[in-house]
């Protein structure tokens, strides 16, 4: 509310606020962050940031909230902040399992989506995944994945990009480079499209649909 007449604030206004602002603490970061999961909750970086921004009360002091009830606010953030800080190291395993997880079903929606040639929500997916992959190692893969989903849309552009972007990170993946092949091939790009694929067939043999490709594209260029 407004300050009254001489900068007080009146009943009901910054002070009482301030007041029960210590017990609304657990609801309002439940309802900002949308969880349900006391443990998850407490895991999130967003709810434990907000305990160090309920310790600047700077903003509290100048709209009128007595020392008392800053001195009360302040304290509560502290303890709110010790109990949600995680152990050294448990929040990185944490947040590093539940990432993982989360790559893991998405890329496995991706496949089943890819298998029911819903192409263009497969690749959703794998860009689902992407976005909480946390190595380089499975990104390649996601990267590969999505570009042979990007290919079958007719999305050639997108689907090279993603076989290169696979290729930078695993230059010695043979999926990421027949990928590119067969993009390459869509593209009529027939030469770049002979040394992806012999360059696929090289680390892996047992491609058997880059080696039909590869014999396509051969006859293509007699």
């Amino acid at each position: 509310r407004t300050p009254g007449p001489g900068g007080e604030a009146p009943p009901g206004g910054w002070r009482s606020c301030a007041c029960v602002a210590p017990l609304l603490l657990p609801v309002c970061c439940g309802v900002a962050v949308g969880m349900a999961d006391a443990a998850a909750l407490l895991r999130d970086p967003r709810f434990r940031d907000l305990a160090k921004r309920l310790a600047d009360v700077g903003a509290l002091h100048k709209a009128g909230a007595s020392d008392a009830v800053l001195d009360t606010l302040a304290e509560a953030a502290a303890r709110f902040a010790a109990r949600v800080a995680p152990a050294p190291g448990a929040d990185a395993s944490a947040d590093h399992a539940s990432s993982l997880e989360a790559m893991d079903e998405a890329k496995s929606r991706g496949n089943q989506l890819f298998r029911e040639r819903k192409f263009l929500d497969s690749a959703m997916a794998y860009g689902r995944a992407l976005a909480v992959c946390p190595a380089e190692g499975p990104r390649a893969v996601l990267l590969a994945n999505r570009a042979a989903a990007l290919s079958e849309c007719g999305r050639l552009d997108d689907a090279e990009s993603d076989a290169r972007l696979a290729l930078r990170i695993r230059p010695d993946y043979a999926k990421a480079w027949a990928r590119l092949g067969h993009v390459m091939a869509s593209m009529r790009r027939d030469r770049e499209a002979l040394a992806a694929l012999s360059r696929a067939l090289e680390l892996d043999p047992s491609l058997s649909a880059t080696v039909a490709m590869l014999e396509t594209v051969r006859r293509r260029c007699r």
